[in-house]
């Protein structure tokens, strides 16, 4: 039986709430050393384990609670002056947002612990979450940092290790987890969503929040709209060179993509937007016209289950290790790619992008050297027969559906393999052993992302307290290395 408790002070919280005390406690009971089960020769280790604590984090800026005044440059009269405008407001009542565990949990070895592993089943709350939280700019300030809910983790571990093979000259042992993670919000501010934007598209991105909290939902939840591919030819009706959408099609609105370009020989019906070969998005309110009332939850980021395995073991003076790890679920939002295929109505198509834009419809052709608008719904549908994206003209980026992956992998982390020189050759140079060896990690990625790597969390605003989780924008891919090593013992 053991236990703590222990008092922390932070003088960047509010001056009514500087402290906070935490406290654990945690008992064990080693059953396979009871009377009853002495005699049970297969169960050689048996431990109950029952914990439960407290923990605080303070993880915010050194005066996050209070009044914060920003420096700004102002230009008047051709001068440049310094100036100062509020920023964040001060909360005397900002205090540690505290992590309660509960854990319960078995140890076991069975068979001479030719079988091991632990079971653990856990609960785990946080509660006043520390977040900056933006405010009504009519106040004079922007955000304020506040305590402002609670989420939770509760799930399953599990850790299995089994000796396979045992003999002088042939070892091998095989072992795996799994994990079960469903992660929640409990309580929000006023029970209110928490709308907000990753920052990687500024103003030229709709939603332009594309990432929420919600009561009930875990963190991680990304915004947009459900992609339904593009328009095509059959979509319009074609009455004396204009295109007008067949009954039952609905348009899209500039609110999603904005200013949506096409050559001025391609005709519409007034107040229409939708085009032959432009983005096609599906109308989910039924309204007759895609909007931003049309956006709706894409995806939860975070896999609810993730694990590993190895192989270890030799053969005579040669050993070797495999390990891997996988994630079955779980979302990525590949910004990467969505960003290639959109936007720069004007500039955006000289620039270098992704391959994809290969497969884009088209809405020109080259005959005899010349450049040239295919407009006649026969041309059209023969020149995009093997389309497979919308024409990338639009100016700003719809968040879509077709770019929120599945991020489930199989990932051979490291290979290992190596050689331990015969003691009747090291002896002789003095040495206890010598151990030559040749590692490889990241050798290997099995998964269905169309990005770099399913395993990204990406920050590309980082003046923002948010979790952006699974945004793959900017991120570095992951190295594939190779270690060459040498392991001397005296």
């Amino acid at each position: 039986l053991t236990g703590s408790v222990r008092r922390d002070g932070f003088s960047a919280f509010g001056q009514n709430n500087p402290f906070g005390v935490f406290s654990t406690v945690a008992a064990g009971w080693r059953i396979s050393e009871e009377k009853f089960l002495k005699d049970v020769e297969w169960i050689n280790n048996l431990k109950l384990r029952l914990s439960w604590g407290q923990t605080g984090n303070r993880d915010i800026g050194r005066y996050a609670a209070f009044s914060r005044l920003t420096i700004t440059n102002v230009i008047q009269d051709g001068v440049n002056y310094k100036g100062v405008y509020p920023s964040s407001l001060a909360n005397r009542d900002l205090k540690w947002e505290t992590t309660t565990s509960r854990n319960i949990g078995f140890d076991f070895g069975l068979w001479g612990s030719r079988l091991s592993g632990t079971l653990d089943l856990y609960w785990n709350t946080t509660s006043d979450l520390l977040m900056r939280q933006e405010i009504d700019s009519s106040t004079g300030y922007s955000y304020q940092y506040r305590n402002i809910g609670q989420t939770s983790n509760k799930g399953v571990e599990l850790a299995l290790n089994y000796h396979l093979i045992r003999t002088k000259d042939f070892n091998l042992n095989v072992s795996a987890t799994y994990n079960f993670n469903k992660n929640n919000i409990d309580e929000l501010d006023g029970g209110k969503d928490i709308y907000y934007n990753s920052g990687w598209g500024a103003s030229a991105q709709h939603p332009s929040y594309d990432y929420v909290l919600s009561e009930g939902k875990p963190v991680g939840v990304i915004r947009g709209f459900k992609s339904a591919g593009f328009y095509t030819v059959d979509d319009f009706d074609y009455v004396d060179g204009v295109y007008k959408l067949k009954a039952g099609i609905p348009d899209i609105s500039t609110a999603a993509t904005g200013t949506y370009r096409r050559p001025s020989e391609l005709q519409v019906a007034d107040g229409q937007i939708a085009f032959p070969g432009a983005l096609k998005l599906q109308d989910v309110d039924k309204s007759g016209i895609v909007d931003l009332d049309d956006v709706v939850d894409l995806g939860e980021v975070q896999a609810k289950h993730t694990g590993g395995f190895s192989l270890n073991g030799n053969y005579k003076n040669i050993d070797f290790g495999a390990n891997f790890t996988y994630q079955i679920g779980g979302k990525v939002y590949n910004v990467a790619t969505m960003s290639q295929l959109s936007g720069g109505k004007e500039t955006g198509l000289g620039l270098n992008k992704y391959k994809d834009l290969a497969g884009a419809f088209q809405l020109y052709d080259i005959q005899n050297g010349n450049l040239v608008p295919v407009i006649e719904p026969t041309a059209l549908k023969q020149l995009n027969a093997n389309a497979k994206y919308a024409l990338p003209y639009y100016e700003d980026a719809p968040i879509l559906s077709d770019y929120v992956e599945d991020a489930s992998y199989l990932r051979l982390n490291t290979l290992t393999v190596g050689y331990t020189l015969p003691k009747a050759w090291t002896t002789k140079a003095y040495m206890q052993k010598v151990r030559i060896y040749v590692t490889g990690g990241n050798l290997f990625c099995i998964t269905g992302y169309s990005g770099l790597d399913p395993e990204v969390n990406s920050d590309p605003d980082k003046a923002k307290s948010y979790p952006t989780l699974g945004l793959d924008w900017g991120a570095y891919m992951r190295a594939r290395t190779f270690t060459v090593g040498l392991n001397v013992e005296f």
